[in-house]
């Protein structure tokens, strides 16, 4: 009976599909035949148009339909994962920078955020802000703990800690802070994720997804097949854990990034069973579940204080690594530090997470200076353009702000420029940072190469290349900037004192008939 009643709800939906699929091809005929020939040439260009984005949209959900009904071609079928394959989220680091420009906006925000509490215990007992902004008028200081954010269902110790609603997924999220130089701050936050968010990314990996239609705003939906939705639900669990980190720090830290809508540098820690990325390939037939977590670069992070861990760029063919992942086995990075597990509570994947944040976190503070410098060689040439576009419509209150931003940024970069140089002096790698950081080829490509790796690029004096090569452009354009938005400010000025004295001329006018009319209106009367 069972059986019956399933292959009877079956032939239903079968029917319905192939009704729905009649409807699209009659759709798709009727606007064909409306969009072409001469009826395009009579019809209003809105409307065309109109037409002509509704077959597209058509067209998609009839490849939507085609790959719900058929998952013959290899391409349409879901993704393989290697047996006993696991992979588990140890962790999400974010980084957010304060300059200059912002250290007042800093000290209120530590004021606000309730952290002081983890140095009731501590040496130095003062305020977070106290601490801030001792630091920023000394260098080379080393990382200090800022505070504790716990939800409220944490049922850990957590002492001296703010209790809140975290976002759905993590339990805790710790925060440190470095000063570099005396006018960069940067502040760190660890995500600890919850075992439901842990295990979230493996299951995504390996449920067996349908066909999805995929739509956004202002797009033509996009039909995925099983294998694409399988990326696609993938990636979108792994990004979604960073969108939340992301969005609660810009709550209780709005630096830099968040200000200007960028995205904040992070990494998360993906620990895996039964495989090691760092030194197996999965195959051929397993290219696309590497695909999925974004194994699929052709290049390695690795660093000799890192051992059986790599870093690997979510995208690696921009020179803006937003995001990245630090890869291993759980197994094989657990083996250096084995002596020191009790010391987190046995618990592998904490020992991970916390023993290398010193060294993650430095990753990110290279990353962090690196797209800050590219970040500021945009955000001017952006300003330069509006105030040689549009200084016309420029008012004087406008022009005061833009050279105002202009003038900011311009003290922010020269000091910036001074300081951000101290991330890759020897004394300050020795002692707050990685000493060694390479570019190395990935295993796949290895296999390729017959497994003769060529040499390895030295990852941190390319960072510093970068950085000296960003800031040396920002300091030449910066005169070149002002210059031209002085010009601009001087038109735009003289543009409204002119608009402004025929307005004098014509309130003048007005007021002399308005007289005129005044004075002679007893006449007037008089005569009549």
């Amino acid at each position: 009976m069972n059986v019956f009643i399933i292959k009877l709800s079956m032939q239903k939906r079968n029917g319905s599909r192939m009704m729905r699929s009649r409807r699209l091809h009659a759709q798709k005929k009727v606007l064909f035949w409306l969009g072409s020939s001469w009826r395009k040439k009579i019809l209003p260009k809105p409307v065309s148009n109109a037409i002509w984005k509704r077959a597209n949209d058509v067209l998609s959900c009839e490849e939507h339909e085609r790959q719900i009904s058929s998952d013959t071609s290899p391409f349409e079928q879901n993704i393989k994962i290697p047996d006993g394959c696991r992979v588990r989220m140890g962790g999400l680091w974010l980084v957010e920078l304060f300059p200059s420009s912002l250290s007042d906006t800093l000290l209120k925000q530590l004021d606000k955020s309730g952290w002081d509490g983890v140095h009731a215990y501590a040496l130095n007992r003062n305020p977070n802000s106290e601490k801030a902004r001792e630091a920023r008028t000394k260098e080379n200081i080393g990382w200090w703990r800022l505070g504790h954010d716990v939800d409220k269902g944490f049922r850990g110790f957590a002492p001296n800690a703010v209790f809140l609603d975290l976002p759905h997924g993590f339990e805790s999220v710790e925060y440190n802070a470095i000063q570099i130089g005396s006018s960069l701050t940067v502040i760190s936050a660890f995500f600890s994720p919850t075992e439901e968010m842990r295990t979230k990314l493996d299951a995504e990996w390996h449920a067996e997804h349908e066909p999805i239609l995929l739509k956004q705003r202002g797009k033509r939906p996009r039909a995925l097949s099983r294998r694409e939705s399988d990326i696609h639900a993938t990636q979108l669990a792994r990004n979604e854990a960073y969108e939340k980190a992301r969005n609660w720090l810009e709550r209780r830290c709005k630096g830099f990034f968040s200000r200007n809508e960028l995205k904040t540098p992070a990494a998360d820690l993906l620990l895996f069973e039964g495989f090691d990325p760092t030194e197996e390939t999965m195959g051929k037939d397993y290219r696309d579940a590497g695909r999925a977590l974004g194994l699929d670069s052709t290049f390695h992070w690795i660093s000799t204080e890192m051992p059986n861990l790599a870093a690997i760029p979510l995208d690696d063919r921009h020179s803006d690594f937003d995001f990245i992942g630090i890869v291993g086995n759980i197994e094989n990075a657990i083996k250096p530090i084995a002596k020191h597990l009790s010391l987190y509570g046995n618990n592998e994947e904490r020992a991970i997470a916390y023993h290398y944040a010193k060294h993650v976190q430095d990753i990110l503070l290279q990353i962090c200076m690196v797209n800050y410098s590219k970040y500021m060689l945009e955000l001017y040439a952006k300003r330069r353009d509006v105030a040689c576009r549009e200084y016309k419509r420029h008012s004087l209150k406008k022009t005061e702000g833009l050279r105002f931003e202009m003038l900011t940024d311009s003290l922010d970069i020269k000091e910036a420029s001074h300081d951000a140089a101290m991330l890759w002096e020897i004394t300050w790698r020795q002692w707050n940072g990685l000493e060694d950081l390479r570019l190395a080829e990935s295993p796949e490509l290895r296999s390729k190469n017959g497994n003769q790796s060529n040499s390895e690029v030295d990852l941190l004096r390319k960072f510093k290349n970068v950085a000296n090569r960003n800031f040396k452009l920002l300091l030449e354009r910066d005169s070149t900037y002002r210059d031209i938005l002085a010009t601009a400010s001087s038109i735009g000025a003289d543009i409204a004192s002119e608009r402004l004295s025929r307005v004098a001329i014509i309130v003048a006018l007005i007021s002399l008939v308005v007289a005129i009319a005044t004075l002679c209106s007893p006449l007037i009367h008089a005569n009549g």
